[in-house]
């Protein structure tokens, strides 16, 4: 059982924790209950300034944005909720990554559309990225 709570957000960065829960994430991505896990997980690594770097390093914005397409609504939430996350640095931790920039940038209708969903939290989630 892995538990990131905030005061040891430093140590799972240090021990490399986010590389080896992407990874993961690639290597399970068409299992829905782990990508749940995996992607609950990095979403609490992301609520920290500390975390964010690394997290974004390991390559977790393609993969977060392909999931945004899940059929699975809880799998999207937990996507969406992480992307929001993340652009909260958008104007500052992110604005030196140019490939996150253009990632988001070229996946933004995807961001909008889920804005538009019949969901009110898959609503919530998306306009908050958007919005950050």
């Amino acid at each position: 059982i892995l538990r990131l709570e905030p005061p040891t957000h430093t140590q799972a960065v240090a021990v490399g924790i986010p590389a080896a829960l992407v990874e993961s994430l690639r290597r399970w991505s068409d299992e829905v209950t782990c990508v749940r896990e995996l992607v609950g997980a990095l979403q609490t690594l992301c609520w920290d300034r500390v975390a964010v770097p690394t997290v974004v390093s390991s390559g977790i914005v393609p993969l977060l944005l392909d999931l945004l397409a899940s059929p699975d609504l809880e799998t999207r939430l937990l996507c969406t909720a992480t992307v929001a996350n993340l652009m909260s640095y958008a104007d500052s931790l992110l604005l030196t990554q140019d490939d996150v920039v253009q990632e988001v940038s070229q996946r933004v209708g995807a961001i909008l559309d889920l804005a538009k969903s019949h969901d009110k939290a898959e609503r919530c989630y998306a306009v908050a990225a958007v919005a950050n």
